[in-house]
C-alpha cells in the first residue's frame, strides 16, 4: 500500500502495470462534528459549547483536513488552554489571512501550518508549565521534523544537554495532548535499548506535519540551524537505530558553515559511514555503497567552502572515501582520490600542521590496502579465466575453488583495516 498526496499519474500504465488507486477524501461535516464531540469528552472546553454551525465553520477554515482538525480541537479542549472556541476561531481567521508565503501555500500545508503555529503558541503560553519544559517541547518537535518517521524514539532526546528521561516524558506528553505526536502502543514492549532498563517508546509524527515544520523553520536560518544541531546531537550516539535520520539531517545541516566548523560535527559523515560495516555486516555494505559515496562527496563539497584541501576535515573525508571505494573494488576511483590527496599535501607541505606525517601514515595505510586488493583482484581474474578453461576437470577445479575462497578470506581480512583519526 502506497499513500500519496499526488492524485495524478498513479493510474497510468507503468513498469509495474496499472496501479489501482483509491481516493481517501477529507472529513465531511458529520465526521468533523463527531471528532469534536469525542475530543471534548476527554478535555475541558472553556466558554460556551459551540453550535454545530461554529464547528462546521472551523472545519471549513481548516479544509476539513483530519490532521489540522485534530491539532485545532486538541488545543481548544486542552486542560490548560488559553483559548476559548470563539477566540481560537477568530485567531485562526486572522492567521490564515496573514500566511501568504508561497512555500506553505496549498490545500494541505496552509491550514496545517496555521494549526501547528497555534498549537505551539498554546504550549508556549501555558502558565502551568516551566520555561525549560516549554523549550524542550519546542526542541523535540523541531528535531522530529528532520528525523525519519520510522526512527523516532523517546529515548533519543535524552542526548540533549541537561535533559533527563522524566523531562522528556513530560514534554512528549504535552505534545501528545496537542496531537502533534502520538505514541506507538505496540512499540513499548519491543523497543528497549540494550543498556537501559526503561522502555524506549516509539513516537509517531505525521509526515505532512514534518514537512510543514521544516518549511516553517526554513524561513528562519538561525532557528533551523539550532534545530539541526539538536537533531545531530540526538542522533549521533546511536547510528545503529537512527541511520536514515542521520543521513537526512546531515544533508540539511551541510548548508550551515557554523555546523561544519564545529569539531563535534565536521566528522559526522565519516563516523557514520565508518559504522556501516559494523551495523550491517560486510555482506550488507555493498548495498549501501552508493549512499556512502554520495554522502562523503557531498560533505567534501560542503567542507570545501570553509576548509582547504589540505585541512584535516577534508583529508579525513577523502581517506574514508578512498577506503569505501576499495571495499567496492573501485580501484581506479580509490587511486584517483589517493593520488590527488598526496599531490595536495606535497604542494602545501610547508603550510601543514606538525602532525602531517601522521596524515601521510593514514594515506599509506589505505595505499597498502589498495595494492593488496589490486594484486588479489588480478589473481582472481586469472583463477576465473583458468576455471572457465578447465570446467571439465572437477578435481582440479575443486582445489582451485577452495584456493580462491581462501584468497577471498585473506583479501577481506587484509582490506578491513581500522583507520583511527
Amino acid at each position: 500500500i502506497i499513500t500519496s498526496r499526488i492524485r495524478s499519474d498513479w493510474g497510468l500504465p507503468n513498469e509495474f502495470g496499472c496501479i489501482s488507486t483509491f481516493s481517501v477524501e477529507v472529513f465531511n461535516k458529520e465526521e468533523c462534528l463527531a471528532l469534536f464531540t469525542k475530543t471534548h469528552e476527554h478535555g475541558i472546553l472553556k466558554g460556551a459549547l459551540p453550535s454545530e454551525d461554529e464547528v462546521q465553520e472551523l472545519g471549513h477554515l481548516l479544509g476539513f483536513l483530519p490532521l489540522a482538525l485534530q491539532c485545532a480541537i486538541a488545543t481548544i479542549c486542552n486542560t490548560h488552554s488559553t483559548f476559548t472556541f470563539e477566540s481560537y476561531l477568530k485567531r485562526l481567521k486572522a492567521d490564515l489571512r496573514i500566511v501568504t508565503d508561497k512555500k506553505i501555500l496549498g490545500e494541505y500545508t496552509r491550514p496545517i501550518s496555521v494549526a501547528l503555529r497555534l498549537s505551539l503558541e498554546q504550549i508556549a503560553n501555558d502558565s502551568e508549565t516551566s520555561e525549560e519544559r516549554k523549550h524542550l517541547c519546542k526542541t523535540i518537535i523541531e528535531v522530529a521534523a528532520y528525523c525519519n518517521p520510522d526512527e523516532l524514539f523517546e529515548g533519543m532526546f535524552t542526548s540533549l544537554p541537561n535533559v533527563s528521561r522524566h523531562q522528556v516524558e513530560d514534554a512528549v506528553g504535552d505534545l501528545v495532548r496537542h496531537s502533534l505526536l502520538s505514541v506507538d502502543a505496540l512499540s513499548s514492549d519491543q523497543d528497549k535499548d540494550e543498556d537501559e532498563e526503561d522502555q524506549n517508546r516509539r513516537l509517531i509524527i505525521h509526515r505532512l506535519l514534518q514537512e510543514v515544520m521544516k518549511q516553517t523553520l526554513g524561513q528562519n536560518s538561525g532557528q533551523e540551524c539550532e534545530a539541526l544541531r539538536a537533531a545531530l546531537l540526538c542522533i549521533q550516539n546511536n547510528f545503529r537505530k537512527y541511520r536514515r535520520s542521520a543521513v537526512a539531517a546531515w544533508k540539511c545541516a551541510m548548508k550551515y558553515d557554523s555546523i561544519l566548523r564545529e569539531g563535534e560535527f565536521c566528522q559526522f559523515p565519516v563516523r557514520l559511514v565508518n559504522q556501516f560495516p559494523a551495523l550491517y555486516g560486510w555482506h550488507m555494505v555493498r548495498g549501501l555503497a552508493e549512499e556512502c559515496f554520495d554522502l562523503l562527496q557531498m560533505s567534501i563539497k560542503a567542507l570545501s567552502r570553509i576548509y582547504k584541501q589540505t585541512d584535516l576535515p577534508i583529508i579525513q573525508h577523502n581517506i574514508e572515501l578512498a577506503y569505501q571505494y576499495l571495499l567496492e573494488d573501485r580501484l581506479d576511483s580509490a587511486k584517483s582520490v589517493l593520488q590527488e590527496m598526496e599531490e595536495q599535501l606535497r604542494r602545501s607541505i610547508e603550510d601543514l600542521v606538525p602532525f602531517h606525517q601522521e596524515i601521510y601514515a593514514h594515506i599509506k595505510v589505505v595505499y597498502y590496502s589498495y595494492y593488496r586488493i589490486r594484486d588479489n583482484t588480478a589473481y582472481y581474474r586469472r583463477i576465473n579465466a583458468a576455471d572457465e578453461e578447465d570446467e571439465d576437470d572437477e578435481d582440479d577445479n575443486g582445489d582451485e575453488i577452495k584456493n580462491l575462497e581462501d584468497r577471498k578470506s585473506t583479501r577481506l581480512n587484509s582490506s578491513h583495516i581500522t583507520i583511527s583519526y
